[in-house]
């Protein structure tokens, strides 16, 4: 399942990336989107093109188009 498909306040755990590794990829990294690292899904805007995510403690706003490369799993 990739990450824009994910219920609000659910415990999710990131289980890779799919496509190549490129900036967008490192940069998610560089913010703590790691493969194994647990999120949570805290809000999505009316048109559910923004998410707003929680990861290590903080809360990240995405584009939706950029969290279908996310893929994740439930815990």
């Amino acid at each position: 399942m990739t990450m824009n498909e994910c219920k609000e306040n659910i415990l999710y755990k990131i289980s890779g990336f799919s496509g190549e590794v490129d900036n967008i990829s490192r940069r998610f990294m560089e913010l703590g989107l790691v493969e194994g690292e647990k999120i949570r899904i805290c809000g999505k805007s009316l048109q559910k093109k923004v998410f707003l995510i929680e990861v290590r403690g903080y809360l990240l706003s995405v584009r939706a188009s950029l969290l279908k490369k996310v893929q994740v799993e439930k815990c």
